[in-house]
């Protein structure tokens, strides 16, 4: 892999995410040193190589590479794998072209990268991302970006049924993922919901697209602790919640922190979300994440 491979691809697009100067510096500066490292640059090399020809579903075994050549020249995991999802963006970029991907969905990728880059420097104090490989499906071209939101077709893997409205093990649906960095707006989630049914129409006999989603967004119990005007509240009121579990396991992404659980009187109470849910586990109340559905047909929503 010869070092100028990258290099321009990497100052450019980082300058249009427009990423701090510093975090720029660190990941050319970090690519330079693999490059030059003989066995780094194979192991890095190789990864690439491999995902670009696509002879193998390379994204995670990339990552596993990309992890030991960055342990070649001293670098954090997390790091190594931001460096490679950056560098093999130049070949995803080329292959959403040629596959005919909808316009924003490239940009959509690059500012996912950047919004779990912004969670690892708040959560572990560094450039990189800890969660890599959730970028295997923007890398195969199967997740897609429309507007605020993020689409992929599933499969279910269980029957569920409430309020009227039942699915079943093995039918097919759109998933929703809501991406941070940025607030909920009513108007911006229906023009999300209006284009993926419209892109994913084809995918359903009569034109009905189902839309599911599993989130902490979706959990009832936020109606006992949140105002009216929350953009919680407005975002599951779209979705017939057929289950929900208690459990904490997303509080860091209030709070921006992996310690939440260790002293709740300490969290942070920058937001008025951080307050309200704050207040609700001081006083032992319980959080939790549910999942829901909706259709869309012919622009029309329907629980």
């Amino acid at each position: 892999m010869s070092e100028s491979g990258y290099l321009n691809w990497l100052n450019e697009t980082m300058t249009y995410m427009e990423y701090p100067q510093s975090t720029i510096d660190f990941v050319i500066d970090t690519y330079k040193k693999i490059c030059q490292n003989k066995r780094a640059n194979r192991l890095f090399g190789d990864a690439l190589a491999l995902y670009e020809k696509r002879l193998i579903p390379a994204w995670n075994w990339g990552l596993s590479a990309a992890e030991r050549a960055g342990n070649e020249i001293g670098v954090h995991k997390f790091s190594a794998h931001f460096v490679f999802s950056l560098c093999a963006t130049k070949h995803i970029k080329t292959f959403y072209e040629q596959k005919g991907m909808p316009n924003g969905c490239f940009d959509g990728f690059l500012k996912d990268i950047k919004i779990k880059w912004s969670e690892c420097v708040k959560l572990h104090k560094m450039d990189g991302v800890f969660v890599a490989e959730w970028f295997n499906r923007f890398a195969d071209g199967t997740r897609h970006t429309f507007g605020r939101l993020q689409f992929e077709p599933i499969f279910l893997g269980a029957d569920y049924e409430g309020n009227g409205f039942t699915v079943k093990e093995g039918d097919l649906v759109i998933n929703i993922h809501i991406p941070g960095g940025s607030k909920l707006f009513r108007q911006d989630c229906i023009d999300a919901f209006l284009m993926a049914a419209e892109y994913y129409s084809d995918f359903f006999a009569d034109a009905k697209v189902i839309f599911h989603c599993h989130s902490w967004l979706l959990y009832p119990g936020h109606k006992e602790f949140l105002p009216e005007t929350s953009a919680l509240l407005m975002f599951a009121d779209f979705f017939n919640v057929v289950e929900f579990q208690e459990g904490k396991g997303d509080l860091w992404r209030i709070f921006g922190r992996t310690d939440c659980e260790e002293n709740l009187a300490d969290l942070p109470e920058d937001t008025s979300l951080q307050c309200a849910f704050k207040k609700r586990l001081l006083e032992g109340g319980e959080i939790g994440a549910g999942r829901g559905f909706f259709v869309v047909k012919n622009g029309e929503f329907i629980k």
